[in-house]
């Protein structure tokens, strides 16, 4: 419960959007009931309404209270929790977020279908105050947009005639992207005879944008398996990119420091199956507990080192391993599998990362075969590791250069080749890597769809609509084909319906000077303005920064889909924005 009536959405939407992370959500499969608290927009200096006329910082609401807040709180329909929609609010100086033990609504699950009759309000303090004693948790799933972590202050307190008594203070740190605390309700040490009770939550300092789509406190089913990390918050994503494999009994069979051959001892199944994986664009990676010379020696006695990036071989715990590999390979760590013939270690790495698909060893003769590894095999899979090999190059290089980043850009002297699909057999293959894109790109996908194979093939033919896909390369190397757009030319004003774009040469502002390009091209055509179909969801952040970067603006907002427009009323200065890309856009024929 929040107080929207407040809400003020023309400031709003002109914040940059950003969108949750699919998968990490708080399950409340495993809830029996929750407790809305009514949140509201507070100060922490409050003594209205005195203050109202002494106050420097005091800036009238419409009823008259204090706005402590940008925009009040704004429903984000982008998110969901308890409710439809996310609290978005921005902190101002001395902002606070508070709510009462006064007012209140439990809701019955399941929670999504809001049924009236599983929700009950009550308006007697001390029965909520009672509630919440016999409840397990206050949840707190918050997103943060900010670039650095920041603490939020918690704090629950009472009135009594004799002052004010804090009973609970703790700080929560939030960091970029998502959040998720649970403060057991015993450290609350709420009082059922103390019924003018208040939590509220203040940021570390003023301008933090938070959204909240969990503030309630809850109550698990007696039956739950646990009420620490509920099953399902953060689940592996549906296809694998990167397999992290263990040496001792799964590579060879044996342990290394007891002196066992290798060569002798290889398993063939194994090594079968990591050069399949290869031709399949699946990375490839060591997760290992060894001695770093003798083991990568050991695999290179076997002809296998080409295979692995980023090898991790250490006595280190292989959950903080993996998330070394997944940082320096710039993907989720809810796209690794890892396998191991040690239940300890599948074990510790499922417990620190629920989102890590674990196999046994004995897994390895059907690992093909599972559908999260079912990727087909095209010149761009092919050639994948060579591509992140080409960036560690790139990467070792950057970290040794002088000069600004965008210097560094224009060294690499990157050139974007544009092209238009073609359904023909001789363009099938590039229909295919694009259709390929589309299914495995999180990071930088404007829409967010996954289309069917046949659907594909269809928009690709379809009379209006331009399917515009893109290669890279530069000094270091080819990327191949990275990028597709979906330019579709049947409205009045053209809209790009898809942009998705290979996490290979994310960071390389590939995106935007691919929409420079675009907007350049709708200008010559005498457009106007040039639309873009955006999706609030999946981890699209990347996209939508550039769009906000690139002067795009909000025309439209439904749910979790938002129309982008960029205005085309000044040609030069479009030009201008083309000219200082780093890199260079070069379009084939069909695009003129």
């Amino acid at each position: 419960m929040y107080e929207i009536a407040f809400a003020q959405r023309e400031p709003w939407l002109r914040e940059m959007p950003f969108a949750p992370v699919p998968g990490q959500a708080f399950d409340a499969s495993n809830v029996e009931r929750a407790l809305a608290l009514t949140w509201e927009e507070h100060c922490v200096e409050c003594a209205t309404p005195e203050c109202f006329d002494t106050c420097p910082l005091h800036e009238a609401r419409s009823d008259g209270a204090c706005a402590r807040f940008d925009y009040g709180i704004v429903p984000n329909e982008a998110f969901a929790g308890l409710f439809d929609f996310g609290a978005d609010l921005r902190f101002r100086r001395w902002g606070k977020l508070e709510a009462r033990l006064v007012h209140a609504s439990v809701f019955a699950a399941p929670f999504g279908q809001r049924d009236p009759e599983a929700v009950s309000r009550t308006t007697n303090p001390g029965e909520v105050a009672r509630w919440i004693t016999e409840a397990d948790a206050l949840v707190v799933e918050a997103w943060s947009p900010e670039s650095e972590p920041f603490d939020l202050v918690l704090e629950y307190f009472v009135l009594h005639p004799g002052g004010r008594e804090s009973r609970m203070r703790r700080s929560l740190e939030l960091a970029p992207g998502h959040n998720l605390h649970r403060i057991p309700v015993a450290e609350l040490n709420v009082d059922p005879d103390h019924t003018n009770g208040f939590i509220h939550l203040t940021p570390d300092r003023a301008g933090r944008r938070v959204v909240f789509t969990w503030l309630d406190v809850v109550t698990y089913r007696s039956d739950a398996a646990t009420t620490s990390t509920p099953a399902g918050e953060r689940v592996p994503a549906a296809k694998v990119k990167c397999v992290a494999w263990d040496l001792d009994n799964t590579l060879w069979d044996g342990v290394l420091i007891n002196g066992i051959d290798p060569e002798a001892n290889v398993r063939a199944e194994t090594v079968a199956c990591i050069k399949a994986l290869d031709e399949r664009g699946v990375l490839q990676t060591i997760v290992s507990k060894n001695d770093w010379e003798q083991a990568w020696d050991a695999v290179g006695q076997l002809e296998l080192q080409e295979f692995f990036l980023h090898p991790a071989i250490n006595w280190g715990q292989k959950s903080e391993n993996l998330k070394t590999v997944a940082q320096r390979l710039n993907i989720g760590l809810d796209t690794f599998a890892m396998v191991d013939d040690s239940a300890f270690e599948r074990s510790e790495v499922q417990q620190a990362l629920p989102e890590v698909r674990v196999f046994s060893d004995e897994a390895i003769p059907t690992l093909l075969e599972r559908s999260e590894l079912d990727l087909p095999v095209t010149d761009a899979s092919r050639t994948r590791r060579q591509s992140y090999l080409a960036e560690t190059e790139r990467q070792e290089i950057r970290a040794a250069f002088t000069g600004d980043y965008l210097d560094f850009l224009r060294s690499c002297a990157m050139i974007v080749e544009l092209f238009q699909l073609s359904a023909d057999p001789e363009g099938e293959r590039h229909v295919l890597r694009c259709w390929e894109l589309l299914q495995r790109s999180n990071q930088l996908n404007l829409s967010g769809t996954r289309y069917e194979r046949d659907a594909f093939d269809a928009l690709v033919g379809t009379e209006g609509v331009v399917p515009v896909a893109f290669r890279c390369r530069d000094r270091f190397g080819n990327y191949g084909v990275v990028g597709y757009a979906t330019l579709d030319e049947r409205e009045a004003a053209p809209v790009v319906r898809d942009l998705v774009i290979s996490c290979r040469v994310a960071q390389k502002r590939v995106e935007q000077a691919f929409l420079a390009w675009i907007c350049n091209r709708y200008a010559e055509r005498g457009h106007k303005a040039v639309d873009a179909d955006l999706f609030l969801g999946g981890r699209n952040a990347l996209i939508t920064k550039a769009l906000h970067q690139g002067g795009w603006s909000i025309a439209k907002m439904s749910g979790k889909r938002m129309l982008m427009r960029r205005s085309l009323a000044d040609p030069a200065r479009l030009a201008r924005e083309l000219a200082a890309e780093p890199l260079t856009i070069e379009g084939d024929a069909t695009l003129a």
